[in-house]
């Protein structure tokens, strides 16, 4: 949390650093193994809908997946882009093997930037091409179920476009 608060401040440049911690509060932001949410009707189980694992998006996305939820619980159908977020199914894809060993190793990178590294020269390509042969090679060790070739996360942005368009005359 300490880490969080410290890039906050650095980014914000309006005198943080010199302020102190009063308390800390903590919550749980639920995400599904997949990373996508769960929205809809429990199958199997009388009267249970879900609408949770939205992550930190959940904030915003609140009012219109609000409005969804109320028209389910209605009887009307869900925005058809809502389909695939069904709380019962298979993992859903977040990209080919190489997109996600290529987010993995910016992810890494990124956590030494954060943290004031002071590499230079040929070194961030360097650390960039094994971290990217390693993860590859580990991905590639997985069953094709864990890491396929066609990518749902356009899906959950597309979705979420319709439903701002929808609702709100814009995206």
């Amino acid at each position: 949390m300490k880490f969080l608060i410290e890039c906050a401040m650095d980014q914000l440049h309006t005198g943080l650093e010199d302020a102190s911690l009063q308390r800390l509060q903590v919550g749980n932001r639920p995400i599904p193994a997949d990373g996508f949410p769960l929205f809809g009707r429990l199958d199997g189980i009388a009267n249970v809908w879900m609408a949770t694992g939205t992550y930190r998006d959940g904030l915003h996305q609140s009012p219109l997946l609000a409005q969804q939820m109320a028209d389910m619980l209605g009887g009307r159908e869900a925005h058809p882009a809502l389909r695939d977020f069904v709380p019962v199914r298979p993992p859903l894809p977040t990209g080919t093997r190489e997109e996600i060993v290529d987010t993995a190793v910016d992810h890494m990178l990124g956590t030494g930037w954060e943290a004031k590294w002071t590499v230079n020269g040929e070194w961030p390509r360097i650390l960039s091409s094994n971290l990217r042969a390693t993860y590859l090679s580990i991905a590639e060790s997985l069953h094709p179920t864990f890491t396929r070739r066609r990518s749902c996360w356009s899906r959950w942005t597309t979705c979420w476009t319709r439903l701002c368009t929808t609702r709100c005359g814009r995206a």
